[in-house]
This record gives C-alpha cells, structure tokens and sequence, in this order.
C-alpha cells in the first residue's frame, strides 16, 4: 500500500513495466505527461509510445539490463503524446528481480525535459547566430584593417609626394628674400 501511495503520488511519472514492456502500473504524473488516461497506458506498452528513433537504444538498454550487464539505465528520448506531438523525457529504468534472481518487471521514472530541451535548442539557435555575427564581424574587422592599411600608404605617398615641391618653393622662397628682401613691402614679405 505504501508503495501504491508514493507511486502514485510522485510529482514525476512512475511505472510498472512487464518484462514485455507492457505497463501494468502506471501513475497520474506520467499519464499527464503522455496525455492518456490510466486505462489508455495499461492497454498499451511502452515501445508503441516510444518515437522510433529513439527505440531501438531503449531496448538495447533493456537487453543489457536483463542480462545482468547494467543494473540500471538512464537515457534522454521521446514519447509520442496522444495528441501526436513529440515529448522529450529523461527515464531512469531498474529491473525488479526476485530472491532468486529472476527478472520480475521494471521500475520506470518518467521526467518531462520538453521545456529544458527547446530551451537547449534556443540556445543553440543564438549562439550559432552570435558566431555567424562573430565571423561577420571579424570580417568587417579585417576589411577596415585593409583599409586603414590603404589609407596610411596613400597618405605617406602623398605625403612624400608633397614634400619635394614644398621644398622647392621654401628654397624659392628663401632665394627672393635673399635677393629681393629690402625690397618686398610687408605684405609680399
């Protein structure tokens, strides 16, 4: 009776499941997690709510459990919801055995991580877009490098370009004032 109480009271879902994976004990959290109802699950088994991509390693988990390789498993996957949408959970199977070791069912806990995943997604979504930025501006970086690089060589250029003829007209000048100096007013000066 306690162990009805705490399973089917636990605030994740929690099950019985048959040897065949078959559920022949469910609790309301993991009804409302896969939108069936407690008749609807018992009906059923878990590999006809299991998204077929992610069967087949459940179930090698399960073979592994049985045959005494692993004592229990966890594993993230997707269930099929009644209304036919994907929910993604985190299940941590044990397998029930009896004194004298035989495979009697298993126990079953359910989390839905459906939230945490699309969070993970969005998140994954920014920051494949912070790095494309990243790479842009890098980009952006180096093109203004270049051009600043540009820009410094045509100023040197024009720089030294302007140079020679200033000089020229400082020596013309120097030479006026040398032959023309008392000449030249104050405002030629």
């Amino acid at each position: 009776e306690r162990s009805r109480t705490a399973l089917g009271n636990a605030p994740i879902g929690m099950a019985l499941v048959g040897l065949d994976g078959q559920w022949i004990q469910v609790n309301q959290a993991l009804c409302r997690i896969l939108g069936y109802t407690e008749g609807e699950l018992l009906a059923t088994n878990f590999q006809a709510l299991t998204y077929s991509d992610d069967l087949e390693a459940d179930l090698a988990y399960v073979r592994n459990l049985l045959a005494g390789h692993i004592g229990a498993y966890a594993m993230e996957k997707r269930y099929v919801h009644k209304r036919r949408y994907l929910v993604w959970a985190r299940l941590d199977v044990s397998l029930i055995r009896d004194q004298a070791g035989a495979p009697l069912y298993f126990i079953s806990q359910v989390q839905d991580i459906t939230d945490a995943k699309r969070a993970e997604a969005a998140l994954r979504s920014v920051q494949q877009d912070l790095e494309t930025r990243m790479v842009a501006l890098q980009k952006a970086h180096r093109q203004l490098e270049a051009a600043n690089h540009e820009l410094e060589s045509f100023s040197y250029s024009v720089s030294h370009d302007l140079r020679a003829p200033i000089r020229h007209i400082d020596g013309f000048v120097q030479l006026l004032e040398r032959h023309a100096g008392n000449v030249l007013d104050d405002k030629s000066r």
